[in-house]
Parts: structure tokens; C-alpha cells; sequence
């Protein structure tokens, strides 16, 4: 455990020093819908600054109007600075280093957003915004390169400690840097050195307007798209960019448009390390490695074992912010873990919305939501204990208040077991071992394997009981006909999830959604080599590479999805949903959608599609067509007079993030 010391070594960047390695990279927030500096951001911040990290980039904070948006922190104009210096005043706790990003999307700014047509480069669309931007002469990329200056110039002014420019992600200055999106002729253009021209005058602009303030480049260590920048070049252009001037490298991973996943769980924890190692190896200047380092002794090894001198933790301090304070307390049990879900935090960036956190709901609620004391001793009921159950008596119990958990499984939140049952989805186990880990610490009553019935709760005198019973799985009559016939082969997906039933044979899963899907990899992944197969495969050079890829990621039978509606795994968020749906594609697993189960026959569907029926055969079947609430036992107990809130899949069957949310707002408002 001496690693996690590394982490909390002070660190000199220039003439600043930052009193531990970890980092808060910049992230869009959408919290400064005119682009000021609001109640909700700087609360947001400021508890992440006394839970203990050591230096925090806000941003990214557009330079100009063409290249951000109202909903980022504007730096573009000095009229933002009063704002700045006000977050700087009430965040600049705990000796917490505070910077600010400098951004411009370039071709990735959107004209709805902006009211203008972006700016690149060369005018070269791209598949993450398909506006054709406009090429920009000589002139205007003077001018944005002066816009750079003048916005770390405000910072300074500011009173921020340092500042950054963001060249990764596939922004303006990646653009410039990568040969798919740079086709120009000039000086601009072409080699390397003339690609990196564009982002070695705006350092040097941005050094002669700050002075001795730390200055450092969030640089994408592959672009990870065909014909763009892989780790050899972005290697010296880094050592450029050390050249140039900058004092730190914040190294990240690939373009948004990569088909290679960066920020999903079924990234391995630290998976993209190895491009910060090549970075640091390259130049002279400390390094910080950013992507899937939530858990803590893979970040604290990280900087102990010098394959980086800082680590960036963003999401794990949504989902924590307590997060350093706890591990250097050597609490690891109760730091609330980032299961890199993606539900609250990018898939609501991604349309637009403020982000919150499925693990941790009060993220962006800071300014809003407070768990205060109760003025008197409260005795309080949750029936069910999965996420939304759980995080209930979590957030009743911090309020003082006396709480019993009822569950009738023998174990916490059975749901996560379900979720992460497949290799790529396991993260969502973590979740569970931290209720497992809190709850008693609490102080709450836990009482497993204990099903209740309305006149016991109604004996334990309750002030409120939080009825989050869940929901149980949809058996359509098709399916139910099949069993009442005698068919063994026709399973529930929880079921087949909970090792409790596996299906033989080809195997068609009725029902495309989130479960479907997840159920469908599941069964897919039960044929195939697990990961540490894999390697050991790989390093004996056991078989030849593209043998083991296809024992890795080709299902040997087939595997059917059939789903009623036009897309498969349309209840899935936008930054997880094309993951799921590249491993279908990558496995072999078939899909056949805008079709309707009519009949389950013993060896075969009888499905209607587009007004034509067909027999498809198969030996096994998946049921994974939704739930319906469970609220029998909250309507028996309000008939008995006592106060019930019914939250989570027992109200309406949705997401973890609404079970989690339902339970803070509810545990907070809560008055005797």
C-alpha cells in the first residue's frame, strides 16, 4: 500500500507547486448556460477542492465565439473576468491549484450552437459533426492564435495558477497535427514540424503573455482514426511542443470520431497508460496520464512505477470528490467508485444536458440539494436494496436518521450482479461492494434474505418507508404459451444473466434493448477466449494473432437478437450505445429488427416482419422484452395509513440514474 503515497507527493511545475499528483482534467460540465461563471460550478468545484485534489483545469473555456459555445465558460471576452475571479476566490481551497483549459472545436463546433459556420484548417468534414467547415486563411489563423493569448492572459488576470491548451480529442489543434483533417499546401500544411507550426505559435504567443504561469498541452496520444497520428508521431510532437515552451503533458487518448473506445467500462482500467510511458519517455517535462484510472491502486501504481507524474482523475470525482482525501486516509472501501457507466456524465454532455452522476446524483446539485441534519430522530424503512434502495439508506443515514434495509435476496443490489455479468459491463459489481462496505458503516440495519410483508413494517412504527421493491421481468403470452406446453428452452434473461440457466444450441433473444443486448454478449462471451486466455496466448505465441482473434471475438453458433422496433439497444446512452453495438457486429451476433415473436415452437420462431411471417430456427430462447413495477406491497401499506415513497424500477422501470436520483431528492427533502 506504500504506492498510494506516490500519489500525494507534492510536485513543482515551473514556479508553481502542486501539493499532490492527482488532477482534474477539464470537462464539459453544462453548468454556464451564457457561458458565465455560475452558483452550480463553482460549488461543483469547490467540493472537489476540499476532497482533496491536488490542481483542477475548468474548461474547456472557449478563446472565440466561432470555436466554443454558450454552454462553456467563456474566456473570449474580458467581460467574463469578474466571474473568474469570483470562482478562484470561493474554489481556491485546501491549497488546490486551479487552471484554466483553452479551447477551440474547429471543425467540431456545431453552427447551432455557434450561430457560424465552423472553421478547420481545411475544409474537411467530419463524422462526429458533418458541417463542411470553412478553411481558414492565414490571417484568421494569426487571429485565433492572438485569441489564445489574450484568453490566458484573463486567466492570469484571473488569479488562476496555470493554464492549458487542449490538442487532443480531435479539436482545432489536433486538426492542424493530423494529416486526415490538415490538407493544406502552405507552411501550415504537409510535414510534421509545418502541422505542428499552428500549435507551437500559439504556446509561444500564450508564454509571452503569461510570463513564468505553468503552461501545458492536453495532447491526444493516438488519434485512433485510419491515416491519423498514432503514438510515433504524437511522440515528437510532443518533444515540438516541449521545445515551444510548455512546462506539463496532460496525455489523453483518441479523436471523438475513434472506433476504438476510450471512456466506456469495457476499457480496462488503465488500458491506454502505455501512450503517457511512451510520452514521458520522450521528453523532460512531468507527464500526466488521464482514461480509466478510478481505481486507486491503478493510479497510485501509475506514478510509482513512473509510467506518468500525474494522474487525471475526472469522472472518479464526479462519482467522489472526497476521492483523494479518502485514499490518502486509506478508506479505498468507502470511495464511491466511478463505474464508467457514462449515464450521467457524457451521455448527457453528448445531448446537451447538464451532467450529474449515477453513482453519485448530488454531482451538479451541490448549490441545490443539501443533506442536512434532521431536526429529530427519525426511524425510517427501506424495502429493497438494490441501487436506488441502497443509495437511499445511504443518504437517510447521513441525515441522522435511524434505517432498516430490507432485501429479500441474500445479497445487496442483485440488479449490478445482472448488469455486470458480462466481461465488458463487470464494473457495475463495484457499485455493489461499496453499499456492501457503507450501509453497515452507517450504521444501517441490513437484513438480507428477509422478504416482509405489510403488517411487519407497519410493527416497526416507521416515519417513512422508501418502498424501491424493483420490478419483475415482462413474460409475453407467446412465451408463456411455450412453457405452459412443457418447452424447457425458453428462459428469462435474468435468468441466463444470473448463471441460473444456460441456453443450448442457436439461440434467439426476443427483445434488442439494453438487457437484450447485454445478454446476447453475454451468452456470446461464455463461447469465447476471457482475457487472460488471450494474452496468455498472445505473449507464448501459442497460435498465430489472427487465430486467437477470432477464438477472442467469433461466436462459434449463432446468436439471433430480434427486436419489435426499428434499432436495437435504443434505451442505451449515446456514448455506450455504439460500443454495443460494434462487439454485436465484432462477435457475429445477428440482428432482426422491425420483426414480431408470433409463436414459440419447439425447434423454431414463427416472426412477423414487415407483413411477411417466417419460420427462423432455433434450439434456445432469451425473454428480454422489459418490466413491469413492483408497487404490490407500497399500495398494501398505504392502505394501512403509513407515509410510503415508492422510488426506482418499483415506480417506473428506467435507469440506475433515476433510482439514485429519486432516492437523494427524496432522502433530502424528507421533514418529520
Amino acid at each position: 500500500m506504500r504506492e498510494i503515497d506516490f500519489l500525494f507527493q507534492p510536485i513543482r511545475i515551473r514556479k508553481a507547486e502542486f501539493k499532490n499528483r492527482t488532477y482534474m482534467p477539464a470537462i464539459h460540465l453544462h453548468y454556464t448556460p451564457s457561458g458565465e461563471v455560475t452558483d452550480q460550478l463553482i460549488e461543483f468545484y469547490r467540493a472537489r477542492a476540499e476532497g482533496g485534489v491536488g490542481a483542477i483545469a475548468l474548461g474547456g473555456c472557449p478563446v472565440d465565439e466561432v470555436g466554443g459555445g454558450f454552454i462553456m465558460p467563456g474566456i473570449y471576452d474580458d467581460r467574463f473576468i469578474p466571474g473568474f475571479k469570483r470562482f478562484v476566490n470561493e474554489v481556491k481551497v485546501n491549497d488546490v491549484a486551479l487552471g484554466v483549459q483553452l479551447f477551440h472545436a474547429g471543425r467540431y463546433a456545431f453552427s447551432a450552437v455557434t450561430g457560424r459556420q465552423p472553421v478547420a484548417p481545411s475544409a474537411v468534414a467530419s463524422r462526429y459533426n458533418p458541417e463542411t467547415p470553412r478553411e481558414l486563411t492565414k490571417s484568421e489563423i494569426v487571429g485565433i492564435e492572438d485569441a489564445f493569448a489574450r484568453a490566458a492572459y484573463r486567466a492570469k488576470t484571473s488569479g488562476f495558477d496555470f493554464v492549458e491548451v487542449i490538442s487532443s480529442a480531435g479539436y482545432l489543434v489536433s486538426q492542424f497535427l493530423s494529416p486526415v483533417s490538415n490538407k493544406r499546401a502552405d507552411e501550415y500544411g504537409g510535414s510534421l514540424s509545418n502541422r505542428a507550426r499552428f500549435g507551437v505559435e500559439v504556446i509561444k504567443k500564450i508564454r509571452e503573455a503569461v510570463g513564468e504561469m505553468p503552461l501545458g498541452v492536453r495532447l491526444g496520444g493516438s488519434d485512433f482514426i485510419e491515416g491519423g497520428n498514432t503514438i510515433v508521431e504524437i511522440m515528437e510532437i510532443a518533444k515540438i511542443f516541449e521545445s515551444a515552451g510548455v512546462d506539463f503533458i496532460n496525455v489523453t487518448g483518441g479523436w471523438h470520431e475513434t472506433k476504438v473506445p476510450q471512456l466506456p467500462m469495457c476499457v480496462p482500467p488503465g488500458a491506454y497508460l502505455y501512450l503517457a510511458q511512451s510520452i514521458k519517455e520522450s521528453v523532460h517535462v512531468p507527464v500526466i496520464a488521464s482514461n480509466r484510472l478510478s481505481d486507486p491502486l491503478v493510479a497510485a501504481r501509475a506514478v510509482a512505477w513512473k509510467k506518468c507524474d500525474m494522474v487525471a482523475l475526472a469522472r472518479p470525482l464526479i462519482a467522489d470528490p472526497d476521492w483523494p482525501n479518502k485514499l490518502k486516509a486509506r478508506k479505498i472501501e468507502e470511495i464511491q467508485p466511478c463505474i464508467a457507466c457514462n449515464q450521467g456524465c457524457f451521455d448527457s454532455v453528448f445531448v446537451g444536458q447538464p451532467i450529474t452522476c449515477l453513482v453519485n446524483p448530488h454531482a451538479g446539485y451541490e448549490s441545490t440539494i443539501k443533506l442536512k441534519p434532521l431536526g429529530k430522530k427519525a426511524k425510517v424503512v427501506v424495502v429493497g436494496g438494490g441501487p436506488g434502495g441502497s443509495s437511499a439508506a445511504i443518504y437517510f443515514a447521513r441525515r441522522g436518521a435511524d434505517v432498516t434495509l430490507f432485501e429479500k435476496e441474500k445479497t445487496l443490489a442483485i440488479k449490478l450482479e445482472l448488469c455486470g455479468a458480462s466481461y465488458f459491463r463487470k464494473e457495475f459489481v463495484r457499485l455493489k461492494d461499496y453499499y456492501d462496505s457503507v450501509l453497515p458503516k452507517l450504521g444501517v440495519d441490513v437484513r438480507l434474505g428477509t422478504e416482509v410483508d405489510a403488517k411487519t413494517v407497519k410493527s416497526l412504527a416507521p416515519d417513512i418507508v422508501v418502498c424501491a421493491t424493483g420490478a419483475y421481468p415482462v413474460l409475453p403470452k407467446f412465451a408463456l404459451d411455450a412453457i405452459n406446453r412443457g418447452q424447457k428452452n425458453v428462459y428469462l434473461a435474468d435468468d441466463v444473466l444470473s448463471g441460473n440457466a444456460y441456453p443450448d444450441g442457436t439461440v434467439m433473444v426476443v427483445g434488442g434493448g439494453a438487457v437484450g443486448c447485454e445478454v446476447a454478449l453475454y451468452i456470446a462471451e461464455r463461447d469465447l477466449l476471457n482475457p487472460d486466455q488471450t494474452y496468455f496466448l498472445l505473449t507464448e505465441k501459442a497460435e498465430p494473432c489472427e487465430r486467437i482473434f477470432e477464438l477472442s471475438a467469433k461466436i462459434r453458433r449463432p446468436i439471433l437478437v430480434c427486436e419489435m422496433l426499428q434499432k436495437i439497444a435504443r434505451d442505451v446512452g449515446k456514448t455506450t450505445r455504439w460500443v454495443i453495438l460494434q462487439q454485436i457486429e465484432r462477435f457475429g451476433i445477428e440482428t432482426l429488427t422491425l420483426s414480431e415473436i408470433v409463436e414459440l415452437k419447439p425447434a423454431s420462431a414463427i416472426v412477423k416482419s414487415e407483413n411477411r411471417v417466417r419460420e427462423i430456427l432455433a434450439d434456445s430462447f432469451v425473454i428480454a422484452v422489459g418490466y413491469k413495477a413492483d408497487d404490490k406491497l407500497a399500495s398494501e401499506l398505504k392502505s394501512l395509513g403509513l407515509r410510503v415513497e415508492v422510488i426506482g424500477d418499483a415506480k417506473n422501470p428506467a435507469k440506475i440514474t433515476d433510482a439514485t436520483r429519486q432516492a437523494l431528492e427524496l432522502a433530502a427533502g424528507f421533514e418529520i
